[in-house]
């Protein structure tokens, strides 16, 4: 074959290929093989808004949004400061945290987009470099106003100049303005000072040149042509991309920033005193409620010491799968387990002197506190918590180290010494000087201030007030109210509400059995004792096994009362069995684990001892009086002393009371054979028929001959006839 063919087939086989490797490259979706432009390009970087005044609300906003760029791995952070007139308080605090900064990220950039004139000039100059737009302007603090600067501010702006690089003159000036100001040039570069040290100064320097940038009675007003000139702004930038690009940032960090998603329908609930199943399923109706209201951001309020960890695991799983966002508000403390809570929701909120952490179970193992602690790292995955202050806070047993990034040492994190223990972790990350935050065995507590320091808390707030302008809410934040069933269960589980029922129950209970068939006290009893349970079982104390123990416990009651002759085992661990479930359904806890569960429990038997002791006095007023009462007398069992009286008094009131004359009055006085144990009801046989009669005063063996001593419409009552 010739050589030019054979070329010309080379050549046109690897065009080809070209050709179809590229439509097959240009065809595929797969996200590795064609990766967006603006992917993994340059480092990574979040531009926050500053637009505005400056206020403590302003402030927190831009303070949490940074935060969470720090915990995203932001590496160049760039503020657009838009502000007007701003609070010096405010706006020293936020140029105070930007400032802070420069230990856990690569660089801060203020970009002035617009005029700041106020003490938004000071945020400016607390991070590490300036932009400014090309009509922008930066400076003259207060304006028009006729005041002079105080000497804290006149100090804030000096500090923040020298401790940025950009000299003390110019920042003084944009708030001084008796001062005037002068730029020099010397063989080494440009100098600024004010003109009354000119003369000093060229005693030890060569003074090329001087001129007056700054005449007394005015404040330094600086355009972006200027303060580049003075050392003051790096460069120029007509937009946000401008400034990505100038500093390597993928495209989209500048896209307008959103501190916070706009809460909609904002609501409050309230989780206070101890953390108890009966809160937790307070919590879940709150919860059903908020969806129902179209809520699409909960405000958690915990103020708590004290509580089971089965509740507040309860309550913590709850808060995470609430279709909204949830935030823990923290205004006074959340101490022992409502800190193992804070980790259901999405971030916390805290007070600069509350107090969280604490978390310690009684006698719990280090296996205990390791599951506890997966469960609530678990939790806290996609919130804003650390993970190693999350452990730290579950695991008294862990230890928790400031760490930094070997590669880049301005970027500080936190991991436990477990974590330090992998050696690729180690390999990454350097121990600080100081020692462990949190050291091994003892259980970790922190104020606000410290929280917030260490990335544990989102946002400051102290009161409602304060929370509504860290999420910029406009109007009220409704409070979930408890309802009418919160208010009934809380009286029915009460001291007072739990005697009362369980008194009423138990006294019916006892009549009822000394009735035939099923009457008032029955229903009474079942009123109460469905009360009783239907209450602990909101409350979380309650469930079927107590429900089963207190069935099972009437039942073996019932047996041994009108079947098994005598009082032994079986009646016995009936009663047994209904103590226990009235016990169980009064604790959540079925043995005590610590001191605060064995007071618990202890206080639950007291009452139902007292509960008991009442009950007997009841039971035997009852059987001694109750039978003296007309109506009564003929559905209650009386003593055998009372026999006589009742039966005297029976002839006295006669058809007047009963009424119509009984089929069976013949019976009176006739004697026949209990058929079976009479207890008090049973059978007899007379004259070779069988009726369904009551023994009075004790019970009667089967065999027994018994005399008919009282007849009332269709009762037939009995007694031994001892020989008659």
């Amino acid at each position: 074959m010739p050589r030019d063919v054979v070329r010309t087939l080379v050549a046109g086989s690897g065009l080809l290929s070209l050709v179809l490797f590229a439509g097959i490259s240009l065809g595929q979706e797969a996200p590795n093989a064609n990766p967006p432009a603006d992917a993994n390009k340059g480092p990574k970087g979040r531009m926050i808004t500053i637009r505005g005044s400056i206020d403590s609300g302003l402030k927190n906003r831009v303070i949490n949004a940074t935060r969470t760029a720090v915990r995203e791995g932001a590496e160049i952070i760039v503020f657009d400061i838009q502000a007007g007139k701003s609070d010096f308080g405010a706006s020293l605090d936020l140029a105070n945290a930007i400032s802070e900064l420069g230990g856990k990220v690569r660089r801060t950039v203020a970009f002035v987009s617009k005029p700041v004139t106020g003490h938004g000039a000071l945020v400016a100059l607390a991070c590490d470099e300036i932009v400014m737009a090309p009509d922008a302007k930066l400076g003259d603090v207060f304006g028009d106003l006729p005041v002079d600067a105080r000497p804290i501010e006149e100090k804030a702006y000096a500090d923040f100049g020298r401790l940025k690089g950009h000299g003390t003159w110019i920042p003084l000036g944009m708030v001084n303005k008796d001062i005037r100001l002068v730029e020099v040039k010397t063989p080494q570069g440009k100098r600024f000072m004010p003109s009354d040290k000119l003369d000093e100064f060229k005693k030890g320097v060569q003074v090329l040149d001087s001129t007056v940038i700054k005449e007394a009675g005015q404040r330094l007003l600086l355009d972006a042509d200027q303060a580049r000139s003075y050392g003051l702004a790096r460069g120029t930038a007509g937009s946000r991309k401008e400034v990505a690009t100038m500093y390597g940032l993928p495209e989209s960090t500048a896209a307008e920033d959103i501190l916070y998603v706009e809460a909609v329908r904002p609501i409050l609930v309230k989780l206070e005193g101890a953390f108890t199943g009966r809160l937790h399923q307070y919590l879940l109706r709150r919860l059903k409620q908020a969806s129902s209201e179209g809520s699409d951001l909960l405000f958690v309020q915990i103020d708590s010491t004290s509580g089971e960890v089965a509740a507040a695991d309860g309550i913590a799983h709850a808060l995470k799968s609430w279709p909204g966002r949830t935030v823990a508000w923290v205004p006074k403390q959340a101490i022992g387990v409502a800190t193992y809570t804070i980790f259901g929701c999405d971030e916390l909120i805290i007070a600069p002197d509350a107090e969280i952490g604490g978390f310690e179970i009684s006698k719990a193992s280090k296996e205990e506190y390791q599951a506890l602690a997966d469960s609530a790292v678990d939790m806290s995955k996609g919130g804003k918590y650390p993970e190693a202050f999350v452990r730290g806070f579950v695991d008294p047993n862990v230890s928790v180290f400031e760490v930094r990034n070997k590669a880049n040492p301005n970027l500080i994190s936190y991991k436990t010494a477990g974590e330090l223990e992998n050696p690729v972790v180690a390999n990454e990350w350097d121990k600080a000087r100081r020692g462990p935050l949190k050291e091994a065995g003892i259980s970790l507590t922190m104020n606000g201030k410290t929280a917030l320091s260490v990335d544990v808390a989102a946002g400051e707030a102290s009161t409602r007030d304060e929370l509504k302008s860290l999420f910029d809410i406009s109007g009220t934040i409704p409070t979930l109210q408890p309802g009418w069933v919160d208010a009934l269960v809380d009286g029915l589980t009460s001291v007072g509400g739990t005697v009362l029922l369980l008194f009423i129950g138990l006294t019916c209970l006892y009549i009822e059995f000394q009735m035939p068939g099923f009457g008032i006290g029955g229903l009474v009893a079942t009123i109460c004792f469905v009360l009783f349970f239907w209450s602990r079982f909101l409350s979380n104390q309650a469930g079927s096994l107590e429900v089963t123990m207190f069935l099972l416990g009437l039942i073996l009651i019932a047996v041994e009362l009108f079947v098994i002759p005598g009082f032994g085992i079986t009646g016995f661990a009936g009663i047994l069995l209904l103590f226990g479930s009235l016990l169980l359904a009064s604790q959540s806890f079925i043995a005590p684990s610590n001191d605060e569960e064995s007071w618990e429990m202890l206080t639950n038997l007291s009452i139902i001892l007292g509960v008991i002791f009442l009950f007997a006095g009841a039971a035997v007023a009852s059987a001694r009086y109750l039978p003296a009462f007309p109506y009564l007398r003929h559905m209650v069992l009386a003593p055998p002393e009372q026999v006589e009286e009742n039966d005297a008094e029976a002839s006295y009131y006669g058809e007047e009371e009963s009424g119509a004359a009984s089929q069976y009055d013949h019976l009176l006085n006739q004697t026949g054979v209990a058929m079976s144990t009479l207890r008090p009801a049973g059978r007899m046989e007379l004259d070779n028929e069988y009726f369904d009669v009551v023994a009075q005063g004790e019970f009667v063996d089967a065999g027994t001959p018994v005399k008919v001593v009282e007849v009332y419409q269709n009762r037939i009552v009995v007694r031994p006839s001892n020989g008659a």
